[in-house]
């Protein structure tokens, strides 16, 4: 029974490819495979494609010339995984392509083949099945002002074969507008010319929220500002009503010790109310403008003799030994500005020192660093940054009189107007030095 088979064994094998014959039932009168495919084993010739004991898939070729059934195999396993895979990879495109927005597309010069993505029909709003050119579907989306951008674009690529970029308008059929970004570039080995589509409608809207947003802060700031300032005279002027209405009281020999008692703790309130109210006037005449820096040539060494004289006896009500480091030297700065500053820097020098406070200045360079020193409990590094800010209060000294928390604010915005900054080196346990650097005199 089918003795020519046999002539034709070894070309089967090297062939790689199983062949099998079968009777009309399906019983295998012959296999090259016998290990698995054994005769008068049952074929199912019904599946084009199927599984064999070895664990692979194969296709079936089927031919019939009475009375037997010709088989051919071909192992399909690998390509059925390339297959599978390609697919999970496609998929996987097609969601970053949904999740970005972001189409693809390419154009094949020598064989005018146009290629797109899912992604630029969705972009485009229109069909797969569109039968109308590709070129004319996205000319007919793209704002007709756009459309010489876009052609530029293009021709600039193929003239100089580089990069190119650009934004987009498009419109659809119910009058919605998108914006997008596209990106094209030349390959030169194969003639072809690939880009992006991207949909960016949600960051220009998002942009153009932010702008509306920080244009409205800054209008409400300023606002604020200008009424501070505006409104700063008659703020001030029951302030200094009300201290000359305390400094009456004080003068009155007939108030009992309650009485006087009362009236020194109004005054400290009155006081530190002025000082807060001081500080928020210029904290705000600072941000609307209201404040210039005044640069002139003065003699540092009068301004720190004479800030001395007025803290000397402050400090010796509170048993504090203040020193002075004399200095003879003129700098380039606004003086009202710098007095400012070294006033609260002096100021909380009183207030967290132990018993120790040095005033004085060193040469930097080009630059004069005004320095004031105290040997109180120091800073934590990590609140050196945030003493700066305002109202901010260190929670270890909450509980102190340690005022509103602006006077360093206002220190490092008026150092900033004069074109320097605060400088700070504190060791907790052992003190703290506050400085900023002014340019000499030329």
């Amino acid at each position: 029974m089918l003795v020519n088979i046999a002539e034709y064994e070894k070309l089967l094998d090297i062939s790689g490819q199983i062949f099998i014959i079968t009777d009309i039932e399906g019983r295998i009168a012959y296999s090259n495979r016998r290990d698995f495919l054994p005769e008068g084993a049952f074929f199912l010739l019904s599946e084009h494609r199927q599984k064999l004991p070895d664990g692979k898939t194969y296709q079936s070729q089927i031919g019939y010339k009475a009375p037997y059934y010709y088989i051919s195999l071909k192992d399909i396993t690998d390509n059925l995984k390339l297959s599978d895979m390609l697919q999970r990879v496609s998929a996987r495109l097609d969601f970053a392509e949904k999740t970005a927005k972001l189409g693809y597309w390419e154009i094949d010069i020598n064989q005018r083949i146009i290629y797109w993505s899912a992604e630029m029909y969705r972009i485009l709003k229109v069909e797969e099945s569109d039968s109308s050119s590709k070129r004319k579907l996205l000319e007919r989306r793209i704002f007709k002002e756009d459309i010489p951008v876009y052609r530029s674009k293009i021709s600039e690529l193929l003239k100089h074969r580089r990069q190119v970029e650009g934004n987009l308008r498009l419109k659809y059929d119910k009058g919605e507008i998108s914006y997008c970004q596209f990106r094209a570039e030349y390959h030169k080995d194969s003639r072809k010319i690939s880009g992006t589509l991207q949909d960016i409608t949600s960051m220009i809207e998002i942009h153009i929220a932010l702008n509306k947003a920080k244009i409205n802060a800054e209008q409400a700031v300023k606002a604020k500002s200008y009424f501070l300032a505006q409104a700063s005279h008659d703020l001030r002027q029951p302030m200094q009503a009300l201290t000359l209405f305390v400094d009456a009281l004080q003068e009155d020999e007939g108030l009992s010790r309650r009485q006087q008692q009362l009236v020194s703790k109004i005054e400290a309130s009155a006081h530190n109310l002025k000082y807060l109210l001081d500080s928020l006037l210029d904290l705000s005449k600072l941000e609307s403008g209201g404040i210039e820096c005044q640069q002139q040539e003065f003699n540092i060494g009068t301004l720190l003799y004479r800030l001395s004289m007025e803290y000397a006896d402050l400090a010796k009500m509170h048993h504090i030994m203040f020193k002075i480091q004399p200095c003879s030297c003129k700098v380039s700065a606004d003086p009202l500005l710098t007095e400012r500053i070294l006033r609260n820097f002096l100021g909380n020098a009183l207030k967290f020192t132990k018993n120790k406070i040095l005033l004085g200045c060193k040469k930097k360079g080009k630059y004069l660093e005004i320095c004031v020193i105290d040997n109180g409990k120091g800073i934590p590094e990590n609140e050196q940054k945030n003493i700066f800010q305002e109202f901010y209060q260190i929670k270890e000294a909450q509980g102190e009189e340690i005022g509103a928390g602006l006077g360093l604010t206002i220190s490092a915005k008026l150092a900033r107007l004069m074109g320097t900054s605060i400088s700070l080196k504190s060791v907790p346990g052992k003190g703290s030095c506050f400085s900023f650097a002014l340019p000499y005199a030329e």
